[in-house]
């Protein structure tokens, strides 16, 4: 991005390109870097244009170890759902998960894998506590909540449907695995459910 002005940004939604659209659903708030950390002169302008659509701006303490943790529970969702059968049909994988209280509470555990690699890339995790406070749940207790919400949430359940694109999944998972097992951090759920997948589907 040198010598261009940008600021890095993330929609917090899922979503698939169709051949001539973007299928995705929106929340009402967007993860934005903090001024400090971007590179644009309009930088005000455009958190007013957010505000006068009523989009809430949240800002994290920095915005690309935000997106490596949502990564990170991306891929602990993603992989256990691929558990329960073909890559073929993502979408319905992701609707088993989220009938399901036993395959959350294991989505929990593997998260909680995930996120142990994202601190060994020297992330700090006391600035995220707040996200990440509902995986530090007991994991039976989590998978029902979660099951509760995806069931009384019509748009958390469109956008889990919408994450559909198995090429990008795995690329997420298989780079947290490329750097945990670099690091050497002990990720057992994680790493046997991905070779798993793999296994299966290559």
């Amino acid at each position: 991005m040198t010598g261009f002005e940008y600021i890095i940004a993330f929609p917090v939604a899922g979503g698939r390109m169709n051949p001539t659209q973007l299928d995705c659903a929106l929340f009402n708030h967007i993860m934005m870097d903090r001024k400090q950390n971007a590179c644009a002169h309009n930088y005000n302008e455009i958190e007013q244009l957010f505000a006068s659509v009523d989009i809430k701006v949240e800002k994290p303490h920095d915005m690309i170890d935000w997106i490596k943790i949502h990564m990170a529970i991306n891929a602990g969702v993603g992989i256990t759902a691929a558990q329960n059968g073909s890559l073929d049909n993502p979408s319905k994988l992701a609707t088993n998960l989220m009938n399901s209280a036993s395959t959350l509470s294991n989505a929990i555990i593997c998260i909680r894998e995930t996120l142990k690699i994202v601190a060994s890339l020297n992330v700090n995790m006391k600035y995220y506590a707040n996200e990440l406070m509902p995986y530090k749940l007991p994991a039976k207790l989590a998978g029902l909540l979660m099951k509760r919400l995806f069931h009384h949430n019509e748009l958390t359940r469109r956008i889990m449907t919408l994450h559909s694109d198995v090429d990008d999944i795995l690329y997420g998972c298989d780079c947290l695995y490329q750097a945990g097992k670099q690091h050497q951090v002990m990720a057992p759920h994680f790493y046997e459910q991905y070779e798993a997948v793999r296994h299966l589907n290559f």
